[in-house]
């Protein structure tokens, strides 16, 4: 059995922050795990993000988005526009609340993935292609 924590992981040559959720650990104490840990980060509207849901075992409610929401909008205050925000889980009930989550975030694009690599993969296809459209 998994030790129930929240990990974060900061990729400063990409500027990608990885959350993971692990093991049966719930929205009230991830909510505030996760905030610390942006809070923590200088500048953390400029990172992409990955959420992994892939070894998490807990839940967490529509009412701890809400903590999560005033957290972010406290952290970024807007800032994060254009950023990326890739979910990693192959739970159909993460999916069917995507639209929730873009709603916490409504500066950036939020989609979700089977796998960390692919979530990887589409975030830094996505900065190239603004890369190129800001060239052209």
């Amino acid at each position: 059995m998994l030790r129930p924590r929240v990990g974060f992981h900061v990729d400063e040559a990409h500027r990608i922050a990885t959350v993971r959720y692990i093991g049966a650990i719930n929205g009230d104490r991830v909510v505030p795990d996760v905030l610390r840990a942006f809070r923590a980060l200088e500048r953390a509207w400029e990172y992409d993000c990955v959420f992994d849901l892939t070894r998490h075992d807990g839940f967490v409610e529509i009412g701890d988005g809400d903590v999560l929401d005033c957290g972010w909008q406290d952290i970024c205050n807007g800032r994060d526009i254009g950023r990326h925000t890739a979910v990693v889980s192959v739970d159909p009930l993460i999916g069917a609340r995507l639209p929730l989550l873009q709603g916490l975030f409504p500066f950036r694009t939020v989609k979700m993935f089977g796998s960390a690599d692919a979530a990887r993969a589409w975030i830094c296809d996505q900065r190239k292609q603004s890369s190129n459209a800001s060239a052209a």
